[in-house]
């Protein structure tokens, strides 16, 4: 039934003659490469267009950090709206907005914790990225998603930063 219609509506294009009445067939005939160029252009700048998203703000997502027991895991989730969440399961411990200082280095603002510090790195062909603050050790978050995940926690629930 569907073959039908788009034989239907190919045999109708073909039939399509323009102001001077040469038939739309004719034309594609002549330009043929043309339109096939513009097709193939089409299609690889859609494609470019949805790599170009990816890397619109690479570091944003999710990140386990490396080390911890199943269960005991700490996240770090930067999210598209700036924010950011640090927690364990059903535990929140910091949460605020990050911003950009350098090239893959942002600055964490959070509720509990100021000036924090995040660099973007690879290990092991992995996203990584490195948070440091004060005189804490520098800690080491995997990335596990490109988008905000939560497990076993609600970022609009109140909590009291331990």
């Amino acid at each position: 039934m569907v073959s039908f219609f788009i034989e239907k509506f190919w045999e109708s294009l073909f039939n399509i003659r323009d102001e001077r009445g040469n038939e739309m067939k004719t034309f594609i005939k002549k330009n043929f490469f043309i339109l096939l160029l513009i097709i193939f252009l089409g299609a690889v700048s859609f494609i470019l267009a949805g790599r170009l998203q990816k890397y619109e703000n690479p570091i944003r997502g999710t990140y386990e950090m490396k080390g911890q027991t199943l269960g005991d895991s700490e996240y770090l989730v930067l999210g598209r709206d700036d924010n950011f969440y640090i927690y364990k399961q059903f535990e929140g411990i910091d949460k605020g907005k990050y911003r950009e200082v350098y090239k893959n280095a942002y600055l964490l603002d959070g509720d509990k914790f100021k000036d924090m510090y995040v660099i973007k790195g690879v290990i092991d062909n992995k996203e990584v990225v490195y948070l440091t603050y004060g005189k804490e050790k520098l800690k080491v978050y995997e990335k596990i998603a490109d988008v905000e995940s939560f497990i076993n926690y609600d970022p609009k629930k109140d909590y009291e930063a331990k």
